[in-house]
């Protein structure tokens, strides 16, 4: 069986069995787990603190009622006022509300729970300080579940900007790194595969969490982790139980998503609590300040051509350029990237979830350093990855539906700049979901005519109107 994005590298391959406590199944583990490159975990290769503007609320952080040492710390980081998500989130949180919050990329959301969850966590410290555990079950005051190792990580690195120590539980690294970590720290950040393999072989004691995370709770279905999501909330018993010295305290849960699908309801209503839902996707002007267009090929053979045409025109005329290139499969992704390579395109840099967890983050920091210009990847590895600086998003591949292609383009024009995002139609399929895209955005894209294309900055190029389509494949000189 092939592991998921996003947890690959769990025990379960290597076959450890669980044991009755915790050390006991640590030392089993540490025995048979196949040890393979050591990972480290460089933190530095992510920007620092909410990388990514949103729309400003028009409030401060000072009227939210935030811990004044929280208050400093994001002063130090030198932000005043708080995005509309995080106003919104951090007004109602802070007095112990669940929340849905909707969503884009770059909202800003991730600041948006994590001061909740700190201002909580410096509450419950005055009360109970926090004591490493050394043997047994850790307890976990705040998780945090989210869809792939890379979010885990820019997580962990906002709640670590915010002062405070915070474990991270994900596949591809050897639980020896993790495992004293989680036994010191109050938060853990996590996807669900590990986590749930901890919480079985008694690593950690979900039983007291008083606050309950689950970002990108969409993309978490879409992967098949909804049998994790079940059984790890299941740990945590009762909401509403005691506490661990006898008051009465429920849990809160924050939700997070792009799109409120049946799938996504259906974990509201099971375990949320009067939830309030704080929408703020009408309020992100990702597509209004993103030029679209599409590129129409009548074969495979042409879309490949046309593909190095691109990016040629790209290169000449665009300085400091970054491609963002989506592809659906990771086959197509590693295709794509020899094929670019043996056309003397170097500076490109594949990354799927086939890969190793280090060479994900090797090839991270190759394209935010620019040493790689091109980064192509799937939609699982890139969702949640903010990078500064992309120009274009390029579609090899039209998505799947019509809230990916929004994410997807959502990637470049970041902090109030243009961009530029340019879709491949190459079947009945792509024209449908091209439709669909049209409907929801409420716009038309242009047709790109390679020939006239003489400048790549956000000033408009030369295009051609796109044709109303009626089941016809699109034929279209170019």
């Amino acid at each position: 069986q092939q592991p998921r994005e996003g947890d690959d590298g769990g025990w379960r391959s290597v076959g450890a069995k669980p044991k009755d406590t915790s050390q006991d199944f640590i030392n089993s583990f540490f025995d048979n787990f196949k040890r393979g490159e050591d990972t480290g975990l460089d933190d530095s290769i992510f920007d620092s603190l909410a990388q990514v503007e949103a729309p400003k609320s028009g409030k401060k952080f000072d009227d939210l009622g935030l811990n004044p040492k929280l208050l400093q710390v994001l002063k130090n980081n030198g932000y005043v006022e708080p995005t509309p998500i995080q106003a919104a989130v951090c007004e109602h949180a802070l007095r112990g509300q669940d929340i849905i919050g909707l969503s884009l990329t770059g909202s800003g959301k991730t600041l948006a729970f994590a001061l909740p969850v700190v201002q909580k966590r410096i509450e419950e410290m005055r009360k109970r300080p926090h004591k490493p555990v050394k043997y047994g079950p850790a307890p976990v005051g705040a998780l945090v579940m989210t869809p792939t190792r890379e979010l885990a990580l820019q997580i962990r690195q906002v709640f670590r900007s915010l002062k405070i120590g915070t474990a991270m539980a994900v596949g591809g690294q050897s639980p020896m790194h993790q495992i004293p970590e989680i036994r010191k720290c109050p938060i853990l950040v996590g996807t669900p595969g590990r986590l749930l393999d901890y919480l079985e072989n008694g690593v950690i004691d979900l039983r007291y969490t008083k606050q309950l995370v689950l970002d990108e709770a969409d993309r978490m279905l879409d992967m098949g982790f909804q049998k994790e999501l079940e059984r790890i909330c299941a740990g945590m018993g009762e909401e509403g139980r005691e506490g661990e010295e006898g008051e009465h305290e429920s849990r809160q849960t924050m939700l997070f998503s792009a799109t409120m699908p049946k799938e996504v309801r259906g974990l509201v209503k099971k375990y949320t609590k009067s939830p309030l839902e704080i929408d703020v996707r009408e309020n992100q002007a990702t597509v209004d300040s993103v030029q679209q267009y599409i590129l129409p090929t009548r074969s495979f053979v042409e879309k490949n051509a046309k593909l190095l045409q691109l990016l040629e025109e790209i290169e000449e005329h665009t300085p400091d350029y970054r491609v963002l290139l989506f592809c659906n499969t990771k086959r197509l992704v590693n295709e794509t990237a020899e094929a670019m390579i043996r056309s003397n395109k170097k500076q490109v840099q594949p990354l799927h979830g086939d890969l190793s967890f280090p060479a994900r983050q090797r090839g991270l920091a190759r394209f935010r350093q620019g040493d790689a210009r091109v980064l192509i990847a799937t939609d699982v590895v890139a969702r949640g990855i903010d990078v500064k600086g992309i120009t274009h998003v390029i579609n090899y591949d039209m998505p799947q539906d019509a809230d990916s292609y929004i994410h997807r383009i959502g990637r470049t024009a970041r902090a109030g700049a243009e961009g530029v995002a340019i879709s491949f139609i190459n079947s009945f399929t792509d024209e449908a979901m091209l439709k669909k895209v049209e409907k929801m955005t409420q716009s038309r894209p242009k047709i790109l005519d390679l020939k006239r294309w003489t400048t790549i900055s956000p000033e408009p190029i030369a295009t051609k109107e796109v044709p109303q389509m009626k089941g016809t494949p699109l034929k279209v000189d170019i």
